[in-house]
């Protein structure tokens, strides 16, 4: 699965079809073609190469009908979205590779929230590609289907933090971005923005209730960004409990085996050097210091 390629795809406004491909009068709506294209881009390394799996499998996954799939395959090969590359051998016989051509879905206009873009295949029906009567049809909404202030590189950014992060401190690695996920995520960077994904992931990385130190339970990506789940964890709800002081002599503070004091400053700045505190690149100083991840996360004081 490439992030990058999916969000490319969701983000441009791929049209329909109505044309003639090899000689013979072929259409395709916007909402076929999108869907089509959207899970072979589900199945596509990060230079939009690699695709091959067959229009049956993907009938049966997007629900479309196996001729509607054909169709918008051709559509989007006619209009070099897609390059076949060639056949495949499998269990069956043999399957064509595809590639998505990233540089012309680059050239598609780009789907904004303040200015979604309109179905361009006018009067063809979404499941069988033939004409239909004159009816108006909605505009496409943006992927997330929420207001959106958070750019694509923006939210690339907050997600490959968690990704660095969870490798580090094993929470589990999210495999397959679901358009719920996205959403969620997405929401959450709107509400509060870059600076707070950053205190949640190191707060949540710091406790030792969210790392698995107490009972085995781990955080997730999904419970982060859940709403109640995310404003807990920003709150401190998750924080670790110090222990009340007793008098006796002076000297080191002890440390739990196997954990290592500011250990998770080493583990930031292990993952990127800005992952570090402001004035203290080794990943020391104090817990109300700025804590940044890239660029974008630094809290203004």
């Amino acid at each position: 699965m490439s992030f990058r390629v999916t969000n490319a795809v969701y983000s441009h406004a791929v049209g329909g079809f109505k044309g003639k491909v090899e000689g013979k009068a072929l259409s395709s709506s916007a909402a076929v073609r999108k869907a089509v294209l959207a899970f072979m881009a589900d199945k596509a390394n990060d230079d939009g190469s690699g695709v091959w799996c067959s229009k049956a499998t993907i009938a049966a996954n997007t629900e479309l009908a196996l001729g509607a799939v054909r169709n918008a395959i051709k559509s989007l090969v006619a209009d070099e979205i897609l390059v076949e590359i060639g056949q495949r051998p499998c269990s069956t016989g043999y399957t064509w590779e595809y590639a998505i051509a990233l540089d012309v879905v680059a050239k598609l206009d780009l789907i904004t929230p303040d200015k979604p873009h309109p179905v361009k295949s006018e009067g063809v029906h979404e499941e069988e590609g033939t004409p239909s009567p004159d009816v108006p049809k909605p505009p496409l909404t943006p992927p997330c289907d929420i207001p959106s202030g958070i750019s694509s590189v923006d939210f690339d950014r907050a997600f490959d933090a968690y990704q660095r992060v969870a490798a580090k401190v094993g929470w589990p690695k999210v495999v397959r971005l679901t358009p719920s996920r996205r959403k969620l995520l997405t929401a959450r960077l709107n509400e509060h923005g870059l600076a707070a994904w950053g205190d949640v992931l190191r707060k949540a990385a710091k406790s030792d209730l969210c790392t698995g130190q107490k009972n085995g339970w781990r955080a997730s990506f999904d419970f982060l960004i859940k709403k109640a789940n995310f404003i807990k964890v920003l709150e401190g709800n998750y924080d670790n409990t110090k222990p009340p002081k007793t008098p006796g002599p002076a000297g080191p503070a002890p440390t739990r085996p196997g954990r290592e004091t500011n250990g998770f400053g080493k583990i930031l700045a292990g993952i990127d050097p800005e992952f570090s505190r402001e004035g203290d690149p080794g990943g020391g100083g104090g817990e109300n210091e700025p804590f940044t991840i890239d660029g974008g996360f630094e809290r203004v004081s």
